[in-house]
């Protein structure tokens, strides 16, 4: 049986929840946009922070109904999991009390949790599926679905642990130390 990393993805309007293998670590990304700008007088150009954008995660989920790794998902429930993490992109045409009816409201927010390596709070985006062989030959449905998506989001910090910054980071680093040994 392969090692794998135990995935909650939880909708944090409604509380459900999925448990789901990832057999792929996730990526990270952050994006820092800086403006760089000519000042007359100055032969290179003056550079100004913009932000820092949120963390930005490619992960990849396998929604599986193999009996070979010990789990006892048909293929119908692999099915209701994709149905789940799809319609965490969808917006919520729910009444929201006090607002008119059919107001657009965006997609939950979601948190996702990987081990103790990740947690954060944010929006799945560019969700894509793959229909992995073999086909459950009564439902047609899928044995195993692949799901890849972007989540744009921001970890999730403890009330008694304060954002994190240049500073902290640095901190935080080995200076002086020999990393050879």
């Amino acid at each position: 049986m392969p090692n794998f990393l135990q995935c909650v993805v939880l909708d944090t309007v409604t509380n459900q929840f999925l448990m789901i293998p990832s057999w792929d670590p996730p990526q990270k990304t952050r994006d820092a946009n800086y403006d760089d700008v000519m000042v007359r007088g100055r032969s290179e150009p003056h550079v100004f922070y913009s932000n820092t954008g949120l963390q930005v995660w490619q992960i990849t989920l396998h929604l599986t109904s193999n009996l070979n790794m010990g789990d006892t998902l048909t293929p119908l429930s692999v099915k209701v999991q994709e149905n789940f993490l799809e319609s965490l992109t969808m917006p919520d045409y729910g009444a929201v009390p006090g607002a008119h009816a059919g107001v657009v409201n965006p997609p939950h927010p979601v948190r996702i949790s990987i081990l103790r390596m990740f947690d954060a709070i944010g929006t799945i985006r560019n969700l894509s599926f793959t229909y992995v062989e073999p086909f459950d030959m009564f439902t047609g449905f899928p044995h195993q679905i692949d799901a890849t998506f972007s989540f744009h989001g921001r970890p999730v910090i403890s009330s008694d642990e304060k954002p994190h910054g240049f500073a902290d980071i640095r901190k935080s680093l080995p200076w002086g130390q020999d990393f050879q040994s």
